[in-house]
Order: structure tokens, then sequence, then C-alpha cells
């Protein structure tokens, strides 16, 4: 917990100070919190430098954004709604106060299966929990790159459940390697229990989930149709699928 709790003016706005130990890394954290728009924007510094933590208060500029490098991004929102659900998290910048999102960074098979899995509508709070403890359910190691120490164990184990997990010839997972736009294309609409029809005589084995998409959200048309089917996906792709999938599912 916090050793020290208090309020504060910046830039003549309130907001609450704490001050303790972070847990993961033992270091002397400060957790600012803001309130802006009715909702609470947190900012972490980890160090001892009371000067440099100054500095980088005074140079705070409001409204405060979740992330400092997606401002004007083509899926701007789409981070901002995954980042306020907490499904994706950010990276902790240079500066050591401000956080990054990093949107162009390739995400791999297990990251993906994990934002998947705690966006899937109606994930009760007590199944997310266990999801991010480990273990859930089964326990044996289906695949022989993923064992149970790893943090991704239970996001696998669930996935094959779900039926949107099935792995490769050789049985393994590849949870480290970057997922291609194909695979995320249909592993996101297999896991919502959406059927689409199988491929037709010619078409590739993506096209199907491909055209799912492209009849349901025309934010996303364009995407997809001019996307290579082996190129990575990005974290500002991963989220702007998802939110886009989620918001078709609700109007319909």
């Amino acid at each position: 917990g916090s050793e020290l709790l208090k309020n504060r003016e910046i830039q003549g706005k309130t907001v609450i100070e704490a001050i303790g130990k972070d847990h993961e890394t033992g270091l002397l954290t400060k957790l600012i919190v803001f309130f802006h728009g009715g909702k609470s924007i947190s900012l972490q510094y980890f160090g001892t430098n009371t000067k440099q933590y100054e500095a980088l208060l005074s140079g705070i500029s409001f409204p405060l954004a979740p992330f400092s490098d997606t401002e004007n991004h083509a899926f701007e929102s789409e981070i901002a709604d995954m980042a306020e659900q907490k499904i994706m998290k950010g990276y902790l910048a240079s500066d050591l106060l401000s956080y990054e999102f990093r949107p162009e960074k390739p995400i791999t098979r297990a990251e993906f299966l994990k934002i998947v899995t705690l966006s899937i509508p109606g994930l009760t709070e007590e199944l997310v929990r266990k999801l991010n403890d480990r273990p859930v359910g089964i326990t044996e190691e289906r695949f022989s790159d993923v064992k149970r120490e790893d943090w991704f164990f239970p996001f696998v184990q669930f996935g094959v459940e779900l039926g949107c997990v099935r792995g490769y010839a050789d049985n393994t997972f590849r949870p480290h390697a970057t997922i291609t736009v194909a695979e995320a294309l249909k592993l996101l609409i297999v896991s919502r229990d959406i059927f689409v029809d199988p491929p037709a005589d010619g078409q590739q084995w993506y096209e199907p989930y491909v055209d799912f998409i492209k009849m349901r959200d025309d934010r996303l048309r364009t995407f997809v149709m001019t996307f290579m089917p082996s190129s990575a996906l990005t974290r500002s792709q991963a989220a702007a699928l998802i939110i886009r999938l989620s918001s078709v599912e609700t109007e319909e």
C-alpha cells in the first residue's frame, strides 16, 4: 500500500499524490492521479530523483492522453477504449512518467490471444482473475512450447476449449511468434463463436474471414482489403479489430 497519500496542486489542477513502493520491483514509486473529464488518469514515476520528478510534473500538459504516442493516430479512439477497459496496457517511457502504447509494434500470438480472451463479451470478473493469476481448469500441457509456468498458459488452455487455438502440426503453439493479420482475423472471429462459411474452391483459408470483416465494418474494409495475409499485425491494428468487431456485435 501507499505510505503517503496527499492532495497537491499542479498547474492549477488538484491531484492526488501517493508515495510508496512498487510491489514488483521494490522501487520507490510516486503515483499521481489526475481527474479529467470524469475519469481518473494515473501516471507513475519510478526513482528517487526529486528534482527530476518535479521537473517532469511541471511539464505536464492538460488534458492528458493515456499514451504519449497515439495522438492523431488512425486508431486513437480504439486504443483508448482498450486501455480504459484494462485489456491493453502501455510501456513506461524513458521519462519514467508517461506511458507509450507503441502502436506500430508487432504483437505476438500469445499477446493477441490474451487480449482477445479478455475482450470476450460476458467474461466474468472471476474468470478474468483466474486467467491473470493462473491456472484455469485443465492443467495438461497441450503444446510442447507452452508450459504451466508461462504467463500465457491459461489463455492458451482457454483458447483450446473455445476452439480458437489449434497450434501447428509439430505440436507447438509458437507463442512468441508474431501473429499475422490472417491468423488474427480467424482467431478473433472463432473466439466469438461466429460461423463463417468454409473457403470455396480456389479460395485461400483466410478469405472467408476477410470477407466477413469487409461486410461488417466500413472502417475496417479498407484495412482488410489492402493487407498482406502474411503481414505482421500491429498493436494498434489489434485494438481496432477487437473494438470494431465488438461494436458490430453490440449493434446486432
